[in-house]
C-alpha cells in the first residue's frame, strides 16, 4: 500500500465517523489527522489566523500528507488504533 492508498483509508475511516475530532485532537499520537486538527486550533495572533483555516488547506495539508513515507503512515495508524482501542475498552 502506498502513502496515497493509506490516504484513501484515513479519508475513508474520517468520512465513516472513526476519527472522532476530539479524541484524536487530544491524543498524544494521533498521526496525519491529529497534526491536522492541531494546526485547525493553532492560532497565529501576529497574523491574525489559524494555520489552517478552510476545507481547501485542510484537502492541501491532506494531499501533502500523501508524500509521506508509508512506514510513517503506518506507525501513526497503528498507534491511532491502540490508542482508539484502549479508550473503547475504558468506557
Amino acid at each position: 500500500m502506498n502513502s496515497q492508498e493509506q490516504m484513501g483509508v484515513y479519508k475513508e475511516m474520517e468520512q465513516k465517523g472513526w476519527l472522532n475530532y476530539s479524541d484524536i485532537y487530544r491524543a498524544a499520537n494521533s498521526g496525519v489527522y491529529g497534526r491536522m486538527y492541531k494546526l485547525i486550533n493553532t492560532f497565529d495572533p501576529v497574523t491574525g489566523q489559524y494555520a489552517i483555516s478552510s476545507t481547501e488547506e485542510m484537502n492541501a495539508y491532506l494531499r501533502e500528507a500523501e508524500k509521506i513515507p508509508i512506514g510513517l503512515m503506518l506507525y501513526s495508524l497503528i498507534i491511532f488504533h491502540r490508542t482508539t482501542r484502549s479508550a473503547l475498552l475504558r468506557n
